[in-house]
């Protein structure tokens, strides 16, 4: 399969207003004045194609486990790095098999480093800030590669809709790279959606992708929610997925149960008010 190294292409269109608009698949190849993809603004493309079943869901990863064991671990210690997480954590290096535009590398760029400030703030080591900042820019290496290209690439790929294709498709190449860090590979593979096997680096993720200060969109509301952050881990965790959701169902498009059940792990009364890491 032949793989285009950081192409150059028209702006991509990225997360739009907090409020919904009419669903729309994809922009046309330079039309840098259409709306928002409406997979970019929340994950999830439109009609029943838009539902991933618990049965890919648990295919790629397995069954969940209790989430009430995750909400407050640390991730584990990486005694040694991946030299693609290291090359991406330390010096913001996609892949070479990455499909990126250069405004798409800005983007996870952003978020690498967001999700990096958060890691220092809670007091975490070294490996670990830098495979939070190495998750944040491997997130959407695949965002611009072609739908067919990525459909090889995902188990059960028929059961995906092809604007969510791009973060298994990224785990399973990071993984056949020999980058064994599940909880990475979750967090990447579940961006969009959301899992409720998500531990605090997925959470991270999940939050800093909608949260980035280069998304103009509401930049406002933005600013005011990464300003609680990590502090305010929770609440700002639920008010991201309050306002993507609700961008779905203003769309009239089903929520996935991998986005249903994430909701219900962080909003079970086992969860409330607790923090994510100590």
């Amino acid at each position: 399969m032949q793989r285009v190294q950081h192409r150059d292409e028209p702006r991509p269109v990225l997360e739009g207003e907090f409020h919904g608009a009419p669903p729309r698949r994809h922009a046309e190849a330079g039309d840098t004045d259409a709306p928002p993809a409406i997979e970019d603004l929340a994950g999830e493309g439109p009609g029943e194609e838009g539902v991933v079943s618990d049965a890919h869901c648990n295919y790629i990863f397995g069954d969940p486990r209790d989430p009430d064991k995750l909400r407050d671990r640390n991730e584990p210690h990486v005694d040694k790095l991946h030299p693609i997480i290291h090359a991406a954590g330390i010096e913001e290096r996609p892949p070479d098999w990455a499909v990126m535009s250069p405004a798409r590398i800005s983007h996870a760029r952003r978020v690498g480093r967001l999700m990096r400030d958060w890691a220092d703030a809670l007091g975490h080591d070294r490996e670990t800030r830098i495979r939070w900042r190495a998750t944040g820019l491997l997130h959407d290496a695949f965002k611009e590669e072609a739908v067919e290209a990525l459909r090889s690439l995902v188990d059960a790929a028929e059961e995906w809709p092809d604007p969510l294709l791009h973060g298994p498709a990224c785990a399973n190449r990071l993984r056949a790279s020999g980058v064994d860090d599940e909880p990475l590979l979750r967090a990447i593979a579940f961006h969009t959606t959301g899992h409720r096997d998500l531990d605090a680096l997925g959470q991270a993720l999940y939050m800093a992708d909608f949260l980035e200060p280069g998304r103009i969109a509401s930049g406002q509301e933005r600013a005011s929610l990464r300003r609680r952050m990590p502090h305010d881990w929770h609440a700002v965790l639920v008010d991201v997925a309050t306002v993507k959701i609700g961008i779905l169902i203003d769309c009239l498009i089903p929520v996935s149960r991998a986005t249903a059940g994430f909701w219900q792990a962080i909003t079970g009364p086992a969860v409330a008010n607790r923090k994510p890491v100590d």
